[in-house]
Order: structure tokens, then sequence, then C-alpha cells
């Protein structure tokens, strides 16, 4: 259903895809006025999302959800058996560290966390209504 606004001056439909004038971006301002960017992520969280998202494979005609890591994991495995080792190899060398690096980015995020103000005054609050009993 589209709607003539009366209080413009001349005509103006508004309907799907054309919001009345005055919700409208104004020229020369910022859709983003805060001027806050997405966080990016480190390549360790690109490569940990990478290696949790799923994919469907097809095993003995029926179809089966796996994480891609579970993949590379029997996939290396299969290869082994093979006697191409190469890929075991290279994964059993990476866990360690991804495991410090793991640790590493918790640590990160857990000294983010404490001098955040904003945790810092829940804690109080929380303090405060827990003491009440």
């Amino acid at each position: 259903m589209i709607k003539v606004n009366a209080n413009q001056t001349g005509t103006y439909k508004v309907g799907y895809g054309r919001p009345p004038k005055k919700h409208q971006f104004k020229k020369g301002q910022s859709g983003n006025p805060t001027g806050l960017r997405h966080a990016k992520k480190s390549l360790y969280e690109e490569i940990i999302a990478e290696l949790q998202s799923e994919k469907i494979v097809v095993i003995e005609g029926k179809s089966k959800k796996f994480t891609k890591q579970a993949i590379l994991v029997k996939n290396a495995v299969s290869h082994a058996s093979s006697g191409k080792i190469q890929l075991l190899k290279l994964l059993v060398e990476a866990a360690p560290k991804m495991e410090q690096m793991n640790k590493q980015h918790i640590n990160d995020h857990a000294e983010a966390l404490q001098d955040n103000p904003l945790l810092k005054k829940f804690k109080e609050l929380a303090k405060k209504y827990n003491t009440r009993g």
C-alpha cells in the first residue's frame, strides 16, 4: 500500500523502498555517525571459525555433516594409513602451537575484560545486591 505524504510540498509516494523524507539520510551525513567499526577478527579467530564451520560430506551414499576440523583430521589419518604422513605430521606439530595461541587469546580477552569500566560497575552492583541477603 502506497501512501501520499501530504505534509510535503508536492506529492511523494511513501511505500516499500521509499521511506518518508524525514527518515531518510540527510545529504552529507554519514549513515554511521558514531564512526565505530566492526571489530576485526585475528588470524587465530578466523582459523578457528573456519575449522568450526560445517560441511556436508557424502560417505557411502549417505550425507553426513562434519566440521571442517573433523574432515581435516579424517583426511590426514586416511592419508597416513596409506603411507603419506606429511599432513598428519604437520597437524601433530601444529596442535601444541594452536593450544598456545588459544591460551594467549583467552588471556588477552580476560585482561581486556578486567579493564572494562562497564564490567566493573556491574560487579559493584552485583556485590551491592548480594549483600542485602
